[in-house]
């Protein structure tokens, strides 16, 4: 378990450090923090030895070492012989000279934000060398980056209450994150959560961040680990299974990610492919299981090969297939028979249809107001809507320049690690009627949701 996060000191302790407050508004400075905004997070946003910024209108505030405070129309910046040249818009056609200990700070008070590239960010963006790149750090009001990171990580046209049980957990996911040591507290990337700046704020997800504003999801007080997956393949994971790591809130649970994509996936590999994946081991012989988790997620696989053998787990094989999850089987025939096994799975099972055409839930959480029942287990007395299968798998394999030669098939289930909340699931909940917190409630267990 980790300490409880350390929150950010205050904008003006922030612009302190820079002279004063009062400075700052001497020169116009704008603070682009609400009021209602008491935490700030650092977002890791780009790494490059080249940058551009500008805004639609010429209203860049920028200041930091090295510079006199100017407002701007946009700048660039580049990293030579390991100096930071900056140029502005509008200068004679000459680049100054900034100390390898600089930084620069630019900010905005129009509402399209700050260009970095081809995207836009609202709050502050902080340049500084970090090895052989420019570092760029989005200094944002938390509420202000979760517009972005619901968009980023679900898609705006899903049901209102799974985009705030998103934003819930996206919320919860950012506080346990922040900290007063490192460059930034978070990514921008999956490894910690998608944030693709204002491209990806819409009237919906805005909306669901307003409407859960500040609500987190504690575990004897403190913010829990509120990781999530894109589909489970039907059971999430327990997080000891996956990290080594027992957290009794991150349990496996039953899911209803039956409308995913990847609720079933096939992918196959040739002879030459697997050679080039597993170079150790020679010419390809087979996979062993050695252990599987109780959801038959791969925990220990061997790779068999003509000069030995090689331990991998699950992650690391995931990894070196390119594989969505790790609940996984596979199996090494001819080209045909593999085909012929591919058309027979391109469509759920009669099993998977009847297990699925009735998930149980409760109707009267249809309320989106809390209620002690949405703790409840779920229950046997409501049934979801008609299943729609998810788009079959390819029906074929292409044609091998070397014949009918053998083929690895792997065919899996769902996408990413699989512990926590299943957004696919979430959404099957939600369209059931079931309330954020009834969806949190089934995902994240013995949680409260409170207000930070």
């Amino acid at each position: 378990m980790r300490t409880a996060p350390v929150l950010p000191r205050s904008i003006f302790r922030i612009f302190s450090c820079l002279g004063g407050f009062s400075l700052l508004t001497v020169v116009g400075f704008p603070s682009f923090v609400k009021a209602s905004d008491k935490h700030l997070i650092r977002v890791l946003v780009l790494e490059s030895p080249a940058i551009r910024i500008r805004a639609d209108q010429k209203k860049i505030f920028v200041r930091g070492d090295g510079i006199d405070k100017r407002i701007v129309r946009g700048l660039n910046l580049r990293l030579i012989n390991g100096q930071i040249k900056v140029k502005f818009d509008g200068d004679v056609p000459r680049w100054n000279s900034l100390g390898s200990d600089s930084s620069l700070i630019a900010s905005t008070n129009e509402a399209r934000g700050i260009w970095l590239g081809k995207r836009r960010y609202r709050g502050e963006l902080r340049i500084k060398l970090k090895g052989r790149n420019l570092q760029v750090v989005n200094h944002i009001g938390i509420e202000e980056y979760l517009y972005s990171v619901v968009g980023s990580e679900m898609p705006k046209s899903w049901p209102l209450e799974a985009l705030k049980a998103q934003a819930v957990a996206a919320r919860t996911y950012a506080l346990k994150k922040i900290s007063k040591h490192n460059d930034f507290d978070i990514k921008s990337t999956e490894s910690s959560q998608v944030y693709l700046g204002i491209e990806s704020e819409t009237v919906t997800t805005k909306n669901a961040v307003n409407k859960t504003r500040g609500l987190i999801m504690t575990y004897e007080g403190k913010p829990i680990e509120a990781v999530f997956h894109s589909s489970s393949g039907g059971r999430t994971e327990a997080s000891v299974n996956v990290w080594k790591k027992h957290l009794p809130y991150l349990i496996s649970v039953k899911d209803f990610d039956h409308q995913s994509p990847n609720y079933r996936w096939n992918v196959s590999f040739n002879k030459d492919q697997l050679l080039s994946v597993f170079p150790e081991v020679g010419n390809f012989k087979n996979i062993r299981l050695l252990n599987v988790s109780p959801t038959k997620r791969i925990l220990i696989a061997k790779v068999q090969g003509d000069d030995g053998d090689l331990l991998l787990n699950g992650r690391e094989l995931r990894t070196r297939l390119g594989l969505k999850s790790t609940l996984v089987s596979f199996e090494k025939n001819n080209r045909d028979v593999i085909n012929n096994k591919i058309v027979k799975k391109s469509t759920l099972s009669s099993v998977d249809k009847q297990q699925y055409a009735h998930i149980p839930f409760n109707s009267r959480a249809k309320s989106h107001s809390y209620r002690e029942e949405d703790r409840k287990p779920v229950g046997l007395d409501l049934e979801f809507p008609p299943v729609q299968s998810p788009p079959p798998a390819p029906f074929a394999l292409p044609p091998s320049p070397l014949g009918n030669g053998f083929v690895l098939l792997a065919s899996g289930s769902g996408s990413g690690h699989g512990v926590g909340m299943s957004q696919w699931g979430a959404r099957g909940f939600a369209d059931s009627g079931a309330s954020f917190r009834r969806i949190l409630y089934h995902y994240y267990k013995n949680i409260k949701i409170r207000h930070y």
